[in-house]
């Protein structure tokens, strides 16, 4: 598995919030590799799924390239999914506001 890769920007990065109409601002995200995240989301309780979801919009295919707002519940469960496989992430459980870049 490819370890994900937490990414910092002195400039921000504007990524579209569909329920707010507006760009939110991230100056830092994480690259998780397309299947991964499939898989990732496929696992998400209905509570996490549905606040995803609030933040990105349902009706836009996630592929390769997309651009996601993040959450900090999405966070608890990146942070557990990457731990079981032996790949820490304790920064992306700071409580600050991330994105999520989809890779090949």
């Amino acid at each position: 598995m490819q370890p994900p890769q937490i990414l910092r920007h002195q400039e921000y990065i504007y990524i579209r919030h569909d329920k707010y109409h507006r760009f939110i601002r991230y100056s830092r995200g994480i690259s998780i590799p397309y299947d991964t995240f499939q898989h990732i989301l496929a696992t998400l309780d209905d509570n996490t799924r549905s606040y995803f979801f609030f933040h990105n919009n349902p009706t836009a295919t996630i592929q390769v390239g997309s651009y996601l707002n993040g959450h900090a519940s999405l966070a608890a469960v990146l942070y557990t999914y990457f731990q079981q496989r032996n790949i820490l992430l304790p920064e992306i459980m700071n409580g600050q506001d991330f994105y999520i870049h989809i890779t090949a």
